[in-house]
Parts: C-alpha cells; sequence; structure tokens
C-alpha cells in the first residue's frame, strides 16, 4: 500500500480551526515515516473593510508561528526536513504582502488557496459564492492571477468552486481552462484529502471526479494534500493510498514532492 512520505499542507492551531501542538504534527510525522513535513497554515493578511477573518492566524501571530516552526526545524534536523509555508489566496490589492514576507521571512513556499473573492467574508467564499452568476468568472480569474504571478507552488483543492454544485457546461469549461492553464505553467493540482475524507457525508463535496477526469484528459499532475487540522492523520492516512490509486487509474502523473531551496535547512 502507498504511503505518504511528503506533507506540504497542514495547519496549526493559530488559524482557530485546528488542533494540537506545532511539535504534535513534527512527531505524528516522523511516526509515520515521512521524510518532509511543510506547515501551510492560512495566510496572515492585513484585513481590510468588510472582513471577518475567522480562519486564519492574526498578524500578530506571525512571528511566533515562524520562530517555533523554525526551532522546530533545527531540533528535529536529523529525523525529518521541515518547511515555512504558507496557504495564500490571490488578493490583487494586498499581493505585495506576499513579496514582503517571502522576503522578510524566508518563506520556503506558498501555496494556493482560492477560498475567497476580494475579501475574507462569507457571501465570497468560492464554496458557496452568492454571486453564482459570476462564480466561474472570478473563480477562474482569480486563478490566472495568481497563477501568473510565479509565487505559488500548486494548486489546493482546485475544485471547490464545484463544491454542493451540480456539474453544468459553464462549469466543466473552467475547469477545461484551469486545467489547461496549470498545464501550460508546470503547476501542479492538489487532491484533497481533507475534502475527501468530507465527501463520505456529503457527495457533492471536492475532490470532484469530473474535474479530474478532465486533469487526466488534459494531462496535469497531480500532488496530495492532506490539508491536516490536526496531528492524528499524520503518517497513516488511509484516504492517501485511495487517492493515489485513483489518480493513478486515471493515468494521472503523480508527484510527491516539491522543490525547496535547501537555504534554511
Amino acid at each position: 500500500m502507498k504511503q505518504m512520505k511528503y506533507n506540504y499542507h497542514t495547519h496549526t492551531y493559530r488559524c482557530m480551526h485546528a488542533l494540537g501542538k506545532d511539535e504534535d504534527y513534527v512527531k505524528a510525522a516522523i511516526a509515520g515515516g515521512l521524510v518532509e513535513l511543510g506547515f501551510s497554515d492560512h495566510m496572515p493578511w492585513p484585513k481590510v473593510k468588510g472582513e471577518h477573518q475567522h480562519i486564519r492566524m492574526h498578524v500578530s501571530k506571525l512571528d511566533n508561528y515562524i520562530d517555533s516552526i523554525r526551532a522546530l526545524q533545527e531540533k528535529y534536523k536529523d529525523e525529518i526536513k521541515i518547511y515555512v509555508g504558507l496557504e495564500a489566496e490571490y488578493y490583487k490589492d494586498r499581493v505585495s504582502w506576499l513579496y514582503k514576507l517571502r522576503d522578510k521571512y524566508g518563506i520556503d513556499y506558498f501555496i494556493f488557496g482560492n477560498h475567497f473573492h476580494e475579501i475574507e467574508s462569507w457571501r465570497n467564499y468560492m464554496g458557496t459564492y452568492h454571486d453564482r452568476v459570476n462564480l466561474c468568472k472570478h473563480y477562474y480569474e482569480d486563478t490566472v492571477e495568481a497563477l501568473n504571478t510565479g509565487l505559488y507552488s500548486y494548486y489546493a483543492h482546485p475544485d471547490l468552486f464545484l463544491r454542493d454544485l451540480t456539474m453544468d457546461d459553464e462549469l466543466r469549461e473552467t475547469c477545461y481552462k484551469i486545467c489547461k492553464l496549470c498545464k501550460e505553467l508546470d503547476i501542479p493540482l492538489e487532491y484533497n484529502l481533507e475534502g475527501l475524507k468530507t465527501k463520505k457525508r456529503k457527495p457533492l463535496y471536492y475532490p470532484r471526479d469530473e474535474f479530474w477526469e478532465i486533469a487526466s484528459e488534459v494531462g496535469n499532475k497531480a500532488i496530495i494534500g492532506g490539508d491536516y487540522h490536526t496531528p492524528f492523520d499524520l503518517g497513516k492516512d488511509k484516504y492517501y493510498a485511495i487517492a493515489y490509486e485513483y489518480l493513478s487509474s486515471l493515468g494521472i502523473e503523480v508527484i510527491e514532492k516539491i522543490e525547496i531551496s535547501d537555504k534554511k535547512n
């Protein structure tokens, strides 16, 4: 059975919807045989008017996040590679913040989590977008602008916008456009294990088979992301093998690791 050796989608308690100490994730990863663990907690964006910011760390917690993960890098350097990343949206008016954090803190990588359009509010959440007429337009436009920055190592749960929706021609066309763009830019698509677990209760959640069948047709690369919010499943996640076998059955190339400079490790 295929086992996880690399995971770059890991959250911490600072995002206010994850549990466990940072070190607990590291210990679980080591016990489970992982050789690389990337932390990618939700991006601490500077707040703008109209945002609630209920699902991400506050900017004031960023130094603690960086210091904690860097300390664990040193403590466990002989047992596992640990990286400091962030899962970030793309906000046109605040994208300079990503460059600032990358340069100031030496962030190892960003992953693109296309959760909200323009601001963090539930009306703007792409999984239950209030403006159904413009859902595909806004989701794809944000995707194009984000991925063309070259900042993001891969696209987390790219099929999130399909959540709870029945596939139609417009949604299908948007899936093709996303897959073709990622193919052109050589950006992997993430098959999300947190979503896969939720599908047991909500069949129209994500990952969506329709999307991945299109990814297979287009010839995309995939990476499997745990999207862990507790240390419990790290290293012993049965869903990893399910995901790997499914993607392989579609003929999709599964990459296990991303290239990160070793300047810090």
